[in-house]
């Protein structure tokens, strides 16, 4: 044997011993130098496993961020779109019916305290309970709000008309709400408490570009001045008011209310889809509003002008044309709609909101906007029109 081997073989058999005496059950091989071919191979394989991963992982984020359309047959639909379509119609041809029977129950609750306390609680659940929200639902239910409205629909009416109360008093407490609220929040998350907010942001990811703030605030703008008057003057004509100096009681303007939300979920959920489904209405119109896929309270009304008149206007006069009502409760409902959109798309689940982070409004509809197939309506239960419809991100009835 020559000398190398004996000395590879002896280095072999004390390897060999030392292993024995640790308990290792196999003995290392000598290391061999890997050919260049096979190393390109192994190269090659990695590569292929990892671009397979990638793949994979990007397959995982894209059914994560677009959920899948729960299926729903044609006639599941129809049937379901009937009946609350149908509901909607009966409650108001035989609305007078219906008020004529429930007239000695409702006298009799009509100015109780429990009235009242329906009617403070109703007001400022709307809108979600803000500090602001509790005050303002606070002064209409239990303060002298009452004698301020007469006071001011009375120098209204003497100095401009009737005509005015609906077309002038309206729409400048609309647009001062609209404005000072939008521009607010929007002030606490670019300058005074960006910070502080980051912790109840929904969508964490995202924050609002300054530099989109003037084309935000020209389409607005250009809405509430050329868009909102001439179409709530042609919705107007279509509702029956009364304008009497005698107000409603809480418990009128809570059934009003009620019926008002019921019409309005309705209208909503259905024109609403309609604009994601058909694809030349979504690119046309509703696309605009979908500018904003994290969207601010400011943005409620940044929409395409034949979106502002047939869905946003539409929704929140539909009520008032079913149903009628006093201009008292026309005003109320009107001033709790404009803050409960903008509640909607304010991107923040404020600490007031009494539904816990993740569930309930103002998340539903912020979702809505980051995900664009679901939640086409306002509210998250399992019976409501988006859970009938299979449009939640989960099926409730599965």
């Amino acid at each position: 044997m020559a000398p190398i081997e004996e000395l590879a073989a002896d280095v072999r058999f004390e390897s060999e011993l030392k292993l024995r005496k640790t308990g290792s059950a196999r003995l290392p091989r000598p290391s061999t130098p890997t050919p260049p071919a096979q190393l390109r191979q192994r190269q090659d394989s990695s590569e292929g496993k990892a671009n397979a991963a990638e793949k994979e992982t990007g397959a995982l984020k894209s059914v994560a961020a677009k959920p899948k359309r729960i299926h729903r047959s044609k006639f599941h639909h129809l049937c379901v779109a009937s009946c609350f379509i149908g509901f909607i119609a009966a409650l108001a041809l035989f609305q007078n019916q219906i008020k004529e029977t429930a007239r000695p129950a409702f006298d009799y609750v009509e100015n109780t305290l429990f009235a009242r306390v329906f009617f403070w609680a109703l007001l400022f659940m709307i809108p979600e309970p803000s500090p602001v929200v509790v005050v303002w639902a606070t002064w209409v239910a239990w303060g002298n709000f009452d004698s301020v409205y007469k006071a001011v629909s009375a120098w209204v009416c003497e100095s401009y008309g009737q005509f005015f109360l609906f077309h002038g008093l309206l729409p400048v407490v609309v647009v001062c709400i609209y404005y000072f609220n939008g521009l607010f929040c929007l002030a606490l998350e670019m300058h005074i408490a960006p910070e502080w907010l980051q912790k109840y942001r929904i969508q964490t990811k995202h924050k609002f570009d300054a530099k989109k703030l003037p084309a935000l605030l020209r389409q607005v703008t250009f809405n509430f001045m050329f868009v909102v008057p001439p179409v709530t003057a042609t919705y107007h004509r279509l509702m029956v008011l009364r304008y009497d100096e005698e107000l409603p009681g809480p418990m009128e303007v809570v059934c009003s209310i009620f019926s008002y939300i019921a019409a309005n979920e309705v209208y909503f959920y259905y024109v609403h889809s309609l604009m994601h489904r058909n694809k030349t209405l979504y690119g046309l119109v509703h696309k605009v509003h979908h500018e904003y896929k994290q969207p601010v309270a400011l943005a409620s009304l940044y929409a395409h002008p034949l979106e502002v008149a047939i869905v946003i206007l539409g929704q929140f006069t539909i009520g008032p044309i079913l149903f009628g009502g006093h201009f008292y409760t026309i005003f109320l409902w009107t001033c709790s709609v404009v803050m409960v959109s903008q509640t909607h798309h304010c991107g923040f689940h404020w600490p007031w909101i009494p539904a816990p982070k993740g569930e309930g409004q103002p998340e539903f509809h912020d979702l809505h906007h980051e995900k664009f197939n679901v939640n086409y309506g306002s509210f998250e239960f399992k019976y409501s029109l988006d859970g009938f419809h299979g449009t939640l991100p989960t099926d409730p009835f599965a």
